[in-house]
């Protein structure tokens, strides 16, 4: 997936690959930002509010409901919803699958851009020095990591978390972050 609604589709573990943007609901051809599996389907979320669903293993399509117009950077599965992260602090859970979304109340405007699960614990990674984790949407826990670095990707380790951006590669702890 990636830019102007270019997707890729392989068979056989990366050694072909298919273009298949033509086969999904993408007439605009909108950045396709990043896709994520729940129980048998998949989710891909992009740009514009766009949000898509396959129930056959990625062979067909559909557009899901958006509760939003701007752009999603990530979409992750997390104890069996969905959540959708968006520009300027827009984060959204889906309880149902993606078909009805809920905001979840942050508080705070930067971006968010990556996130993940262990099974247990939710880790949102965003813009300026941001991230966020916690167990369930409503017990979502901002940490101080002491940067204002721009934060895409977010890992969970035994000591903390490793966040990636454009500035390289951190490790946080509750007391701070060291490149």
């Amino acid at each position: 997936m990636g830019a102007y609604g270019l997707a890729l589709r392989t068979d056989d573990a990366g050694q072909s690959w298919q273009f298949i943007s033509h086969e999904l609901p993408n007439p605009d051809q909108y950045h396709l930002n990043a896709i994520t599996q729940l129980d048998n389907s998949l989710i891909i979320a992009g740009e514009a509010g766009l949000l898509m669903r396959s129930d056959d293993h990625g062979e067909t399509w559909y557009e899901l409901p958006s509760p939003y117009g701007g752009s999603f950077f990530d979409v992750i599965a997390h104890q069996g919803a969905l959540y959708a992260l968006g520009l300027r602090g827009h984060l959204f859970v889906s309880q149902d699958g993606g078909f009805d979304w809920q905001e979840i109340p942050v508080d705070t405007t930067v971006s968010f851009m990556g996130a993940y699960s262990d099974g247990d614990t939710l880790s949102i990674a965003g813009l300026g020095g941001t991230l966020l984790t916690g167990t369930d949407p409503a017990q979502l826990m901002e940490h101080p990591l002491g940067t204002r670095h721009h934060f895409n990707a977010v890992v969970a380790t035994a000591s903390g978390w490793v966040l990636a951006g454009e500035q390289g590669i951190f490790k946080a702890q509750q007391e701070g972050v060291s490149p």
